[in-house]
């Protein structure tokens, strides 16, 4: 390992910025989905994670390639999800943003010139001397 692929191991900064730079990378929805439930295993600790989505059902299980809707670990976690939307929905608690509306964005964004993309960021106040 060279020198700065230790700064990257060890900095969660680092693996941060690594981690949304393959993310904007993923060509597909699946490749995208595999990436949240594999790659941030390098920033937060767990042992299993679940992209869940309501509607659609589990869409990627970490530590497999693709998740098999008849297993009974994927059809428990179906219905337990399924659940707890209801029962968070009824508590407010599960407004989640429209993914949908994010990937048409995201791939809008992608669509433009890097000087149409420039155009859309917020400007930064000029600090005082």
């Amino acid at each position: 390992m060279n020198m700065s692929e230790q700064g990257v191991v060890g900095n969660p900064l680092l693996q941060l910025l690594g981690l949304s730079r393959r993310a904007r990378a993923a060509r597909t929805a699946e490749e995208l989905a595999f990436l949240a439930v594999n790659d941030t295993r390098a920033l937060v600790v767990y042992r299993q994670a679940a992209l869940w989505i309501a509607g659609s059902g589990v869409k990627a299980l970490s530590g497999v390639v693709a998740p098999e809707a008849n297993a009974p670990y994927t059809q428990w976690l179906e219905c337990v999800l399924r659940e707890l939307q209801v029962t968070l929905s009824a508590a407010r608690l599960f407004d989640c943003p429209n993914v949908g509306a994010m990937a048409a964005a995201i791939a809008e964004e992608r669509s433009m010139s890097a000087g149409e993309r420039k155009l859309l960021r917020p400007k930064t106040r000029a600090t005082r001397s």
